[in-house]
């Protein structure tokens, strides 16, 4: 496979480095990407006992960077590995009780795990054990089944996995995600206990379950008409079949689809904007070099910018005072 993105942790000398891939890929790399992830607790993670498990070969920073890479593809997935206390939720955080702490973020985690789900098939333990109703001991089981039974294509094989029974089974089933699968509601947020619901309502929609593989039925509230009505219909609570109208509206969807993308080039500096907005840079410019703010390394560029335009208003000054004496 082809490298297409650089991605670029926000720690120290991040801005620098950032030029000088911005500046590669304008001249040797156009079809190259980058981006800036935030590092927070890579180091945590690089030197745990888990990154050991994983990754026993591997030197301490080459799992950093690994890990880095790793967030851009799938950040939930790799952020359920560092403690959450290790990821920074505030300077006053080592005031808490620290056990109340652990608690209330571990159940953020799983509340965000629970809300975008889990793909079974690709999932490590440490992600699959944020889900509602998988202890950490099922978690492995599931991940162990996977590697001896190869890949799940429904969720009820879900049930022959080892201490995963009928009650966890109904209170994850509809975390868990298979993508690919015979049934294509298993790739959906829809529980199984209402898929005769979500059945019917894609009969109505005058579509088969396989356009949920083609990125759902965009227009499936105007095709089904009145919810409330359906609801009663159907028998199932409005709310509930809101829910489901929406997951097969888009099935799926990832939360990142509404971030922006990733860079190219054009990393814009004090010296090139100066061109594009000279007063502007100009009055940053002396601010910052006045402040200090400016790394030392970058204040010949801020000199630069005022002494040009302290020569350009002579110049003007002048000029205009040789017009006035004009005949």
């Amino acid at each position: 496979d082809q490298v297409n993105t650089i991605v670029i942790g926000n720690g120290t000398a991040s801005r620098e480095t950032e030029e000088v891939v911005s500046e590669f890929i304008g001249e040797s790399a156009p079809d190259l990407r980058y981006t800036i992830v935030n590092e927070a607790g890579a180091s945590v993670y690089s030197a745990s006992e888990l990154a050991s498990q994983e990754y026993p070969d591997l030197d301490v920073t080459v799992r950093g960077a690994m890990s880095l890479g790793r967030r851009l593809q799938d950040p939930l997935a790799e952020l359920v590995k560092i403690p959450p206390q290790s990821i920074g939720v505030g300077q006053y955080q080592h005031d808490l009780d620290q056990a109340e702490l652990s608690r209330a973020l571990g159940n953020v985690v799983e509340d965000v795990v629970n809300r975008v789900g889990v793909d079974v098939n690709t999932a490590s333990a440490s992600l699959l054990g944020y889900v509602s109703g998988i202890t950490p001991a099922v978690a492995r089981n599931i991940v162990a089944y996977r590697e001896q039974n190869g890949a799940f294509t429904d969720r009820r094989q879900l049930l022959k996995v080892p201490k995963l029974g009928p009650k966890a089974y109904l209170n994850a089933a509809g975390f868990l995600r298979i993508t690919g699968g015979k049934n294509p509601l298993d790739a959906t947020s829809v529980h199984p206990e209402s898929y005769p619901v979500a059945t019917e309502v894609l009969r109505r929609a005058g579509v088969g379950a396989d356009e949920l593989a083609r990125g759902g039925v965009p227009d499936i509230e105007r095709r089904v008409g009145s919810v409330g009505t359906l609801a009663s219909e159907l028998g199932c609570g409005t709310l509930t079949l809101v829910d489901i109208i929406n997951e097969l509206k888009k099935p799926g969807r990832d939360p990142r689809d509404d971030a922006p993308g990733q860079n190219t080039v054009g990393i814009l500096t004090l010296c090139k904007l100066s061109v594009f907005l000279p007063e502007l840079v100009f009055c940053l410019a002396c601010s910052l070099y006045e402040s200090k703010l400016l790394h030392i390394a970058r204040r010949q560029c801020a000199v630069e910018i005022i002494n040009q335009r302290y020569l350009w208003s002579l110049l003007c000054h002048i000029s205009f005072s040789f017009l006035l004496y004009l005949p």
